[in-house]
């Protein structure tokens, strides 16, 4: 018997379990499970890890699908890290209204951190965003917009040369 992976977390945007049967034809819910599987293989396992059959088996699709709407194996997976940071940018903008009406930024900004090292399935989701912005160019202009975005949440509260 194969030890099932960890379940993503809701904070990360799943709100349910990757789903082991077949999914009936709705290709935008096929696409979606596909990428969530790869970015959920790609953290636990690293993206250069990863196999077709590997998406296909935790999204519950045919091998054939993760090849049908994908160029290859980097445009999945640097689609799967666009799902990733599409679930940052919605953390960035709920920590931003928070840290907004607080009036105690710091606190949240410290409570923010404390999770994101507590929690080590978003820790090394983090890490391998920002590690696969080094060497790959799609995944640069993606991580790009990540980081915009943290800079532009700390420069509302500290200097534009401390938020860089």
């Amino acid at each position: 018997m194969t030890p099932r992976t960890p379940e993503l977390p809701p904070e990360l945007g799943y709100t349910e379990t990757m789903p082991k049967e077949r999914l009936p034809r709705d290709p935008e819910r096929r696409k979606k499970s596909i990428t969530e599987a790869a970015a959920k293989l790609a953290i636990l396992h690293g993206p250069h890890n990863v196999t077709h059959r590997m998406i296909a088996a935790e999204a519950g699709v045919s091998l054939g699908s993760t090849t049908a709407y994908f160029d290859s194996l980097d445009d999945l997976m640097t689609q799967a890290f666009q799902r990733l940071s599409e679930v940052f940018d919605r953390e960035i903008s709920a920590m931003l209204q928070e840290m907004r009406e607080s009036g105690a930024p710091e606190v949240v900004l410290a409570r923010v951190l404390t999770r994101g090292v507590e929690d080590r399935f978003r820790a090394r989701g983090q890490m391998m965003f920002v590690l696969q912005s080094i060497d790959n160019p799609a995944m640069q202009k993606v991580s790009n917009v990540w980081f915009d975005a943290i800079e532009n949440v700390m420069r509302e509260f500290t200097s534009p040369i401390a938020a860089r």
